[in-house]
């Protein structure tokens, strides 16, 4: 990251569909705290750190089976360029 001061990492987290909305949404946000926390330990800058919780929001997949639940319960992390 240290060779390409214009990019940002967006952290994408999501939650399966058990649970209500208000924990699911906690748990993403969990989520995507703790990759922020490993990529700063890393030494990514925190500040070219985005985070977005979307909880069960934004679920992907009807599938109800362990296999499909895992799925749901994932972390996206892009790299974008920022313009000044």
């Amino acid at each position: 990251m240290s060779e390409f001061p214009e990019f940002t990492i967006h952290i994408d987290a999501f939650a399966d569909q058990r649970g209500g909305d208000d924990f699911n949404l906690s748990l993403s946000s969990r989520r995507a705290e703790t990759v922020a926390r490993h990529l700063q330990a890393l030494g990514v800058d925190g500040a070219r750190i985005r985070k977005t919780s979307h909880g069960e929001r934004a679920v992907e997949y009807a599938l109800n089976d362990r296999e499909g639940l895992g799925f749901e319960r994932r972390v996206l992390i892009y790299f974008c360029l920022e313009k000044a």
